[in-house]
């Protein structure tokens, strides 16, 4: 089973996503609402994938997805920003717009570890 490192700091959309991807098949670590617990769980559990909000309590997520990169982990970057506003490190990355379709997801997140 496809294991996924979900990093939201929003306690109801993270809860959201556990849940939507579980019932999908998949095995989900976290929601981490921090950098720390995000780069712990990275290094802890070796995910497949991730889903990567853009911003965990205001401060950008550049350096977990420069570790999910050097770790070779591909990740999708979720936010409810628009694409244009995202940084380079994070934009180059498949976007998914808040609120999210789950099942769309599902099937990103699928493509993403297949053509790792």
């Amino acid at each position: 089973r496809t294991v996924v490192l979900v990093i939201e700091d929003e306690p109801l959309i993270g809860m959201d996503l556990q849940e939507s991807l579980q019932e999908r098949g998949f095995v989900v670590i976290g929601p981490c609402r921090t950098e720390a617990e995000a780069l712990v769980a990275l290094t802890t559990f070796r995910p497949h994938v991730a889903i990567l909000d853009v911003l965990l309590t205001g401060a950008r997520t550049d350096r977990i997805a420069a570790a999910l990169a050097s770790s070779g982990v591909p990740f999708a970057t979720f936010t409810g920003q628009t694409r244009d506003v995202l940084p380079d490190a994070l934009r180059a990355a498949p976007y998914v717009a808040k609120p999210a379709d789950m099942e769309g997801l599902a099937v990103l997140l699928r493509r993403l570890v297949d053509e790792a």
